[in-house]
């Protein structure tokens, strides 16, 4: 806490002062973007006084590119959108609030099933609060393109009926509905099980979720 005895308007500036630089810089703070190529579905940007060259899908210091095609750039950084034409210059767009709130309906087997993401890739996943982590199968990692034998940690995981061999992992981020993730702490078990991806605690843990009669509700 920072105490003033204020004294006439010299002080009261002085207060001011001092209040805004309490402040997070981050609230204010808004990227230095500066566009130097643009390529096919990707684009070559200096950020913050740093080069960096992103895919479509990619993300770097909060910023995800969206577009880059022909003249036209596209980045987004929570719900501010950054448009980049070579002719108009920068551009940009507050979006308009996203709902945080996902709902999810039980099946007649007592099930909750919803779509979501996995490293910027669709899948269907099952909401399991018994399972530690985000857990897929080795073929479903396969497909997604993670490499969990180079990139995980070997590790044993005991089923009802057996133990398996299994991978720790880092996923780049996972979502469902507008709720996303990063650095989600997951499982990749050999073989073809689970045949659903499970949503397990890793994600459910860092959310806040409620059961509502046969609907469980998921806020961020």
């Amino acid at each position: 806490m920072v105490l003033i005895k204020q004294h006439g308007c010299r002080n009261r500036f002085i207060l001011l002062l001092v209040s805004l630089m309490l402040l997070s810089p981050a609230s204010f703070a808004q990227p230095d973007i500066e566009v130097i190529s643009i390529l096919n579905n990707r684009a070559m940007l200096k950020i913050n006084g740093r080069i960096q060259v992103l895919s479509v899908g990619q993300s770097v210091d909060g910023l995800q590119l969206l577009e880059a095609a022909g003249s036209d750039v596209k980045l987004k950084s929570g719900q501010t959108v950054y448009h980049y034409n070579r002719q108009a210059g920068m551009q940009t767009t507050l979006l308009k609030q996203e709902s945080s709130t996902v709902k999810i309906t039980q099946t007649g087997n007592g099930m909750y099933f919803t779509h979501g993401v996995i490293n910027q890739l669709p899948v269907r996943f099952v909401v399991d609060t018994g399972a530690t982590m985000v857990t897929i199968s080795s073929a479903l990692a396969q497909s997604l393109g993670i490499n969990y034998k180079r990139d995980g940690q070997l590790a044993a995981v005991s089923t009802a009926a057996q133990v398996m061999h299994a991978y720790r992992v880092l996923f780049d981020d996972v979502a469902i509905g507008h709720i996303r993730l990063q650095r989600v702490q997951g499982i990749v078990l050999e073989g073809n099980m689970p045949v659903t991806p499970l949503l397990g605690m890793s994600f459910l843990s860092r959310v806040k979720f409620q059961y509502q009669g046969q609907t469980l509700v998921i806020n961020e």
